[in-house]
């Protein structure tokens, strides 16, 4: 009878150990689990993340272009404006034969008006 209550307390005694380690099993799946759960969370951000520093590249990309196209017309503004100044510069000014003429008219004297 003592055996077999020894055997009895043994089985009782493995069948506690397997129960603990069934439940310590069953908590490491679950932190598994977690992990993994977080790390396909955590790759997901990463490449939405990748995916809009792409975006915002090609953004940059795009706008230094048009800074780069707005600078070219600027330049070529810039250049036709001087062309323009010139122009009405010399526009602006009498031609020489018209100071020529005022200066001759001026210095011939004027009739008294007997024709």
């Amino acid at each position: 009878m003592r055996q077999a209550h020894y055997a009895a307390s043994d089985a009782a005694r493995q069948a506690g150990r397997l129960a603990e380690a069934a439940l310590e099993v069953s908590r490491l799946e679950e932190r598994i689990r977690y992990v993994v759960e977080g790390r396909q969370r955590a790759q997901a951000r990463l490449a939405d993340l990748q995916l809009q520093n792409e975006q915002w590249a090609e953004r940059e990309r795009k706008a230094v272009a048009e800074l780069d196209d707005i600078g070219a017309h600027i330049e070529a503004a810039d250049e036709q404006a001087a062309v323009l100044d010139a122009q009405a510069e010399d526009q602006a000014a009498p031609p020489p034969q018209a100071e020529d003429a005022v200066r001759a008219a001026e210095a011939t004297p004027m009739s008294s008006g007997t024709a």
